[in-house]
């Protein structure tokens, strides 16, 4: 809970162990804020969606009382993730990523843990 650094937990396919991906969060003041990231060719499978309710989960049952998550503007497909696992939209960032030398704005979700 003290650590300043990210819980990265690799996501694994159950029936043969292979690779999915990366999910967790970092706590600052706690709130967790949350991501996930998956290799293409598992992507529109679900993985993202089971991964980030057992890392909600997780950080509810470790006593977090709030999650966040910043998803870039016209990532439709992860604004449907975290949307499925009970975030809402609360702002826009202006220009806070840069992909490929072209800034983006970010949208920022919250999730309270009741």
């Amino acid at each position: 809970m003290e650590s300043k650094h990210w819980l990265c937990l690799s996501i694994l396919e159950k029936m043969n162990g292979k690779f999915v991906g990366i999910s967790g969060f970092k706590l600052n003041q706690n709130v967790a804020e949350v991501g996930f990231l998956l290799l293409p060719i598992y992507q529109g499978l679900g993985y993202a969606t089971e991964s980030l309710l057992a890392v909600r989960n997780y950080a509810k049952r470790i006593g977090i009382k709030e999650l966040s998550a910043r998803i870039t503007k016209g990532n439709s497909a992860s604004v449907h993730v975290i949307e499925k696992c009970g975030f809402m939209y609360k702002a826009e960032h202006e220009r806070a990523v840069c992909i490929n030398q072209k800034m983006y704005n970010d949208l920022e979700f919250r999730c309270a843990l009741n």
